[in-house]
């Protein structure tokens, strides 16, 4: 049986400290590739430097600060601590 969203929450909470560390470390599943595909992923949206974005749910940034979009001045994070 899957946890529930409480505990789930729980345990993305826990590892957010770590989360860049583990995906930097490249020890396989579940972040093999981690860094290309969002390499890959910033190179397919096209974006240009005049464009605009709004991006939500923005985790840890990793895939925005690959933009090149020039007015990037913030997102929303659809966390909510406290379950």
């Amino acid at each position: 049986m899957l946890p529930g969203r409480c505990e789930r929450e729980k345990l993305f909470d826990n590892w957010a400290d770590s989360y860049d560390e583990a995906v930097q470390s490249d020890r396989g599943f579940p972040f093999a590739g981690y860094e290309a595909t969002l390499d890959r992923v910033a190179a397919l949206a096209c974006a240009k430097p005049s464009l605009r974005a709004l991006k939500l749910g923005i985790g840890t940034g990793n895939l925005a600060r690959r933009s090149s979009i020039s007015d990037l001045r913030c997102g929303v994070s659809t966390s909510q601590p406290g379950c």
